[in-house]
């Protein structure tokens, strides 16, 4: 879907909330998107929602239409390159939203981050546990950071279930 992927490009050169999002995050979710056949649709909307959301500064709404999305009917190279979506989606919310929440969120921060990228899962739960705890945080990080907890808790299982 290139026209996703071009409106993802003019929206982050045009401004939105001043947020650039990363160049990967929006090649996987356009990829995504054209991955959906014409009768999937709604599907495809919801990557669109994402990218708009990000946009707008909108965490949470992004990770919800991605979860949405994550919770659809997909073939097995859908959800692959859903999961490679939402991978990189909660790094670049974790960097953008968290970076700037103090001096005491630096470490679990950093070790949340270092997990997701690593695919390890069960180590990301705690972690992300931690940085709610120990940050001052608004309502919408509270939401991200619990939306994640629940996501990855599930994750780990599901692999732990598969080995």
């Amino acid at each position: 879907m290139d026209r996703l992927r071009e409106t993802a490009e003019k929206y982050a050169k045009e401004g939105g909330s001043g947020f650039e999002i990363p160049g990967g995050l929006t090649s996987k979710l356009g990829e995504l998107a054209s991955s959906f056949s014409w009768r999937d649709r709604s599907y495809a909307q919801l990557a669109g929602d994402a990218v708009r959301a990000f946009n707008d500064g909108k965490s949470l709404d992004a990770l919800g239409s991605l979860n949405k999305l994550g919770t659809s009917r997909l073939t097995p190279g859908q959800m692959e390159l859903f999961k490679e979506a939402k991978l990189l989606a909660d790094v670049y919310v974790l960097e953008r939203d968290f970076a700037a929440a103090g001096s005491t969120t630096r470490g679990p921060l950093a070790n949340s981050l270092r997990s997701i990228r690593d695919g390890d899962y069960a180590a990301v739960v705690p972690q992300l546990q931690q940085l709610r705890q120990q940050a001052e945080l608004s309502e919408e990080q509270t939401g991200v950071l619990s939306g994640l907890v629940d996501q990855y808790q599930e994750w780990a299982k599901t692999e732990e279930d598969d080995s």
